[in-house]
């Protein structure tokens, strides 16, 4: 009898296991909000391979904090000059790559990125 009772609650939390299980597989993933951010190309830091994909030492970066956020990262290459002028029409959310701030704190100063 008793061994019947040990089977009898092995097989109940197995099946438990397997319910739970299956029922996280199940769920659908949400869609994550996306972020662009403007680069300017720069080997090893911001530029296309082969295959015609940003990748570099900023773009690793910038997708891992990307991905610790929440966030799917849209690169977008910009011209040097013109990042800080994108960023206030709103054609990126961010600068990364290749900005500099000496001389320029005035004009990120209305920027939270």
């Amino acid at each position: 009898m008793r061994n019947k009772a040990w089977i009898l609650l092995l097989f109940a939390t197995l099946m438990a296991l397997l319910c739970a299980c299956s029922d996280t597989a199940q769920q659908p993933e949400t869609e994550k909000p996306k972020i662009r951010i403007g680069g300017t190309t720069y080997a090893p830091y911001f530029y296309r391979n082969i295959g015609g994909n940003y990748t570099g030492i900023d773009v690793e970066i910038a997708e891992e904090a990307c991905a610790r956020i929440g966030y799917e990262p849209i690169f977008v290459e910009l011209d040097i000059d013109k990042g800080f002028e994108l960023l206030d029409e709103d054609y990126v959310d961010c600068l990364w790559c290749c900005l500099t701030m000496e001389g320029k704190e005035d004009k990120a100063a209305p920027h939270n990125c």
